[in-house]
């Protein structure tokens, strides 16, 4: 029998546990995100798992694709957590700096829901965070978020698609 892939309209328990633990396990890896959180899109009604890492985003998509497939096999229990739930984005783009404008963590894994919320105009619908150590690079660097231009995702990624209509 084949293992089900977490889809959820609600955040689930299940979906925060595996969350902390793909990021522990990618801290463990040497692969340390910089921002990581879960993210719920409304015009898809689903939740992404967003990871930034600023050596990810030098390194292509692939290769973090590929980390993130090693460290979900190390633990059997992350099995049923498949890659169509993460979503990769730069340290720079706009979600991670406008989040991490609102709220820093620290470098540990912390977990804290932010549930509707507007930053400077933009609606945050509903989101889980275990990091967001925004580098001073990344506050200043990269597009502005009025150029329209997100930072890299790989296709199919919704995070560009939730760049926020509302500034």
């Amino acid at each position: 029998m084949g293992s089900q892939t977490m889809v959820a309209k609600t955040l689930t328990d299940k979906m925060v546990r595996s969350g902390a633990e793909l990021v522990r396990r990618l801290d463990d890896r040497g692969v340390r995100p910089d921002a990581a959180f879960w993210l719920y899109l409304p015009e898809l009604d689903e939740w992404k798992l967003v990871l930034a890492e600023a050596k990810l985003s030098t390194q292509g998509p692939r290769a973090a694709y590929e980390e993130f497939q090693k460290a979900l096999a190390q633990k059997p229990e992350l099995e049923s957590m498949s890659l169509d739930l993460v979503a990769l984005a730069k340290p720079d783009a706009p979600l991670v700096r406008l989040l991490g404008s609102a709220i820093r963590t620290g470098e540990g894994i912390s977990g804290i829901r932010f549930t509707n919320n507007v930053i400077n105009g933009t609606v945050i619908e509903d989101a889980y965070i275990y990091r967001l150590v925004v580098p001073a690079e990344a506050q200043s660097a990269g597009a502005s978020e009025e150029d329209g231009s997100q930072g890299e995702t790989l296709p199919n990624t919704p995070v560009q698609q939730t760049t926020f209509g509302r500034c």
